[in-house]
């Protein structure tokens, strides 16, 4: 559903036609506002909400341009390039990058947040206490540390 916040209480402007099964678990915004990228890689008509295709699943973000989609999955972080308007895969980078594994937990961590470097220069990727960096300049650089517990 969509809401306009800018009038009082936030009133429902517009629901889906369709049930859509993504979880929600983060969204992509195109700069244009056109188009949106769920978690499961659905990627909708943000004015109708309506499925538009599909690109891989895993946190994603649109190139400052608009042009690309980077999606990125885990827990060993593969970084996808889309091309926005036709949402054909342009390539796949494998970085030797990983997630923990949480103690005693089947379910290894996957990236929450992709964030872009300045001048299009690669990616920080975020997925529990792991920062992923991926720079683009100079061929392939990828480095993965763990933040700091307080």
């Amino acid at each position: 559903m969509k809401l306009d916040v800018s009038l009082p209480n936030a009133p429902i402007v517009y629901q889906a036609p369709q049930y859509l099964y993504s979880s929600g678990a983060s969204t992509a915004i195109s700069p244009n506002g056109e188009r949106l990228v769920l978690s499961d890689g659905e990627v909708l008509r943000a004015t109708e909400l309506t499925e538009d295709g599909a690109v891989g699943k895993g946190v994603a973000l649109f190139s400052d341009d608009g042009n690309q989609i980077i999606s990125t999955i885990g827990p060993q972080i593969m970084v996808n390039r889309y091309d926005a308007r036709t949402l054909d895969l342009i390539e796949s980078i494998q970085t030797p990058c990983r997630l923990p594994n949480p103690s005693n937990s089947p379910f290894p961590i996957s990236p929450i947040a992709i964030q872009v470097l300045p001048n299009n220069y690669g990616w920080v990727i975020i997925g529990g206490p792991t920062i992923c960096l991926i720079h683009l300049a100079d061929g392939l650089f990828q480095s993965g540390f763990e933040i700091p517990s307080h």
